[in-house]
């Protein structure tokens, strides 16, 4: 995940925001099992539906158009963009 603007002084435009997101996925799994993790160890097959959490607000710039690619097993990639989103 990358924004095109500056999100903070510490990720300029363009820059993996991947550890400011958390992964609330929906999977089927026991009553009580842990639903809102880090991307990074999110089980993608299992993977029903979700959504994107950010963790912090941006302080750079307020307005953000947000890229995420997913890259398969197979190498290939599939990408999508937010629509513009702002903060006040």
């Amino acid at each position: 995940i990358s924004s095109d603007q500056d999100f903070h002084a510490a990720y300029p435009a363009g820059a993996e925001l991947n550890e400011l997101f958390f992964l609330d996925t929906y999977i089927y799994a026991a009553p009580g099992a842990e639903r809102i993790k880090p991307l990074a160890e999110v089980d993608l097959e299992s993977l029903i539906s979700s959504e994107l959490i950010l963790r912090e607000f941006p302080t750079a710039s307020k307005e953000h158009i947000f890229r995420i690619d997913l890259i398969r097993e197979k190498g290939d990639t599939l990408t999508a963009f937010s629509p513009e989103l702002s903060w006040e």
